[in-house]
C-alpha cells in the first residue's frame, strides 16, 4: 500500500463498487430501515444499480467533468447516483436537505450543475417552480417515486433509469472508467455560507485516497463490522469514512435519517470539513486541492503541525 502523501494514477472512487461486487458479490453493502424493517442491499445490487444509473446519466447526455447536484436526505438512492456520477467522469455535488431554496439555487447556478437528484417533494419544490433559478439544469430525477412533478424535465427515478437498463451503454461507461485517473476532480463540495455565499472545494480522487491512506493508520475494522451512517451524506467527513469503508473490505453500512444538521462531530484531533482550495473562482479557474493539504483536515492525525506544509 503506498505511503501516506504519495497517491497512484488508478486511485479512482467509482473503481470500489465494482472491485467489490465481482470479490464480495453476495456480502452485504448497505442496510437502510423502511417501515420498522431493516433490509440489506448485497454488493452485487449494488454494482447493478450504480451501473445502471451511470448508463441511465450517459443516455441524459453527462458528459466527462460535467457537475451533477445531489440534493436529499440520507437514502441508499444517494449512494448509488453518487458512484453512478463518478463512474461516468462527471462531478458529484452534493447540497445539504435542509438547505433553502436560495441556498439550493445558489450552489447549482454557481457549479452549473446539469442534471439534479431530490430526495422528495421537499426538495423538488425548493427547486423547479416559478421562482427557481434552475433554468439549466437538463433533468430533475426525484428519488421518491411519490413525489409530484410538475415539470417536463423531471423524472422519477424508476423511469429515469428506464434508460440505462440496456448494456448497449456499457462500453462507453468503461472506457470513462478506464481512462479516469486519480488527479480527475470528484467532488465540489460547499462551504455553509455562514460569513457571505458558499464557496465550492474542488476535490479529486487523489484527496479522499490520501484520507483512506491516514485512516489505515489508526482504525482497525473488520469484515463483520457495521457502520452507522448519521451524518448527512453531503457532509465531507460522513462523505469521506462511508468510501473509505467500502475500499477496504466488505462493511455494512446502516443508513438513518439524521434529525439534527450534525456539522462539526467532536472528535479529537479532528477538522471534519476537507474543504481546502477554496474556489470563490469561476469553476474552469479553480485549482484542485493537494492531497498535502487536505490530510489533517479529516483525518484524526497526532501530526496537526504538518497541515502547513
Amino acid at each position: 500500500m503506498p505511503a501516506q502523501g504519495v497517491f497512484v494514477r488508478s486511485d479512482h472512487l467509482a473503481r470500489l463498487i465494482a472491485d467489490n461486487a465481482e470479490r464480495y458479490p453476495t456480502r452485504p453493502a448497505m442496510r437502510s430501515r423502511h417501515g420498522g424493517v431493516w433490509s440489506a442491499v448485497s454488493y452485487a445490487e449494488l454494482g447493478r444499480q450504480v451501473r445502471t444509473m451511470a448508463r441511465s446519466l450517459v443516455d441524459a447526455g453527462v458528459q466527462v467533468g460535467d457537475r451533477v447536484g445531489i440534493f436529499s436526505p440520507n437514502r441508499p438512492e444517494w449512494t448509488v447516483a453518487d458512484f453512478a456520477i463518478l463512474s461516468v467522469g462527471a462531478v458529484s455535488v452534493p447540497i445539504y436537505a435542509t438547505s433553502t431554496a436560495r441556498q439550493a439555487q445558489l450552489i447549482i447556478d454557481d457549479a452549473d450543475v446539469s442534471v439534479l437528484f431530490v430526495g422528495g417533494q421537499e426538495q423538488y419544490d425548493k427547486v423547479v417552480g416559478p421562482d427557481s433559478v434552475t433554468s439549466h439544469v437538463r433533468h430533475v430525477v426525484a428519488f421518491d417515486e411519490e413525489t409530484v412533478l410538475t415539470s417536463a424535465r423531471s423524472a422519477h427515478a424508476g423511469r429515469f433509469m428506464a434508460a440505462g437498463a440496456d448494456a448497449v451503454l456499457d462500453g462507453e461507461v468503461e472506457a470513462r472508467l478506464s481512462s479516469g485517473s486519480a488527479d480527475d476532480v470528484a467532488t465540489l463540495i460547499y462551504t455553509s455560507g455562514t460569513t457571505g455565499n458558499p464557496k465550492g472545494a474542488v476535490l479529486t480522487h487523489a484527496n479522499f485516497f490520501h484520507q483512506f491512506r491516514a485512516l489505515d493508520e489508526r482504525f482497525g475494522i473488520g469484515p463483520g463490522d457495521t457502520s452507522l451512517c448519521f451524518l448527512p451524506l453531503s457532509h465531507a467527513y460522513e462523505r469521506a469514512w462511508r468510501r473509505h469503508r467500502r475500499r477496504l473490505r466488505p462493511l455494512r453500512v446502516q443508513r438513518t435519517q439524521p434529525r439534527l444538521r450534525c456539522h462539526r462531530p467532536r472528535l479529537p484531533h479532528s477538522q471534519p470539513p476537507i474543504l481546502c482550495g477554496h474556489a470563490s473562482s469561476p469553476w474552469w479557474r479553480r485549482r484542485p486541492a493537494t492531497p498535502s493539504i487536505c490530510w489533517t483536515r479529516v483525518s484524526i492525525s497526532k501530526q496537526t503541525s504538518e497541515s502547513t506544509r
